[in-house]
């Protein structure tokens, strides 16, 4: 079948303004992007659903499929697209790391000019797909207010990387169980129902994340719950019995007893002694 090709061999593509343009495509496999010179963008593709495929500076084809995020950096020669029979769902990027530069440089190659990460982690695709969104909205818009809200939200994916990179290697399911524990940590959560939510059953999820991180999920959950409480007895002036119940504590006994085991003293007297 002919490919839609869109060459330019003379020159780069882009003209490395800064400026971010971003787009939502689905295609078929008529669809192919070809440029042998490079460009002077880098380009960031997060593959939503079907397959695609990616090479760099004359290397080996990269399939991507859902989950899968691509960084070919500026300059380098490149191709992407559809395979034969495949259609192709992604977002896609345009833009310039300027003063982050270094940091987008530290992300670990899979080739040369080629950044690829397999997302594995439900909460992380969560998070990513978001901030790549609202690059797409706000790369629609003008105004400079608005290509720095879209630039902000791709240095949120590369922190989000980052993170990812610096987190000890976990099974996925104790990862994203890490997440919930974060983000519901005032619910009164039952490890029944967090293991619903992973796809595992209580006991082995709790072997698993006792394994994998050396505390049980409760224990994990509390301590969350305490740092918070801290940081609010240092930095507001709520009543110590309100922060209990901030940070998801119903009975303010149970929550002063289990404070004064990890910091030493009470609430009182850590907001008190100024620790």
């Amino acid at each position: 079948m002919d490919r839609r090709e869109r060459v330019d061999p003379a020159r780069p593509s882009g003209d490395g303004s800064g400026r971010v343009i971003a787009d939502h495509f689905e295609e078929r496999d008529d669809y192919e992007v070809r440029r042998p010179a490079g460009m002077a963008d880098w380009i960031m593709i997060y593959t939503l659903a079907g397959e695609g495929g990616i090479e760099v500076a004359g290397g080996v084809e990269r399939r991507q499929f859902a989950g899968d995020l691509a960084i070919v950096k500026g300059e380098f020669p490149h191709r992407y697209g559809t395979p034969d029979g495949a259609v192709w769902n992604f977002l896609w990027a345009h833009f310039v790391p300027g003063e982050m530069a270094y940091r987008w440089n530290g992300l670990p190659e899979a080739s040369e000019g080629l950044v690829l990460r397999s997302v594995a982690y439900p909460q992380l695709r969560k998070r990513i797909l978001r901030a790549f969104r609202r690059v797409v909205q706000d790369s629609r818009q003008s105004g400079l207010h608005a290509q720095l809200l879209a630039m902000n939200a791709l240095q949120e994916m590369l922190l989000l990387l980052e993170q990812e990179q610096a987190r000890p290697p976990m099974d996925a399911r104790v990862a994203e169980t890490l997440d919930l524990l974060s983000a519901r940590m005032k619910e009164p959560l039952q490890v029944e129902e967090l293991a619903r939510a992973v796809g595992l059953s209580a006991s082995r999820l709790s072997h698993l994340f006792k394994e994998q991180t050396g505390a049980s999920i409760i224990d994990t959950l509390n301590r969350m719950r305490l740092r918070q409480a801290a940081l609010l007895l240092r930095h507001t002036t709520r009543r110590a019995e309100d922060v209990a119940g901030d940070v998801g504590f119903n009975h303010y006994n149970h929550f002063a007893a289990l404070f004064k085991a990890a910091y030493g003293s009470s609430p009182s007297a850590y907001r008190r002694d100024g620790h």
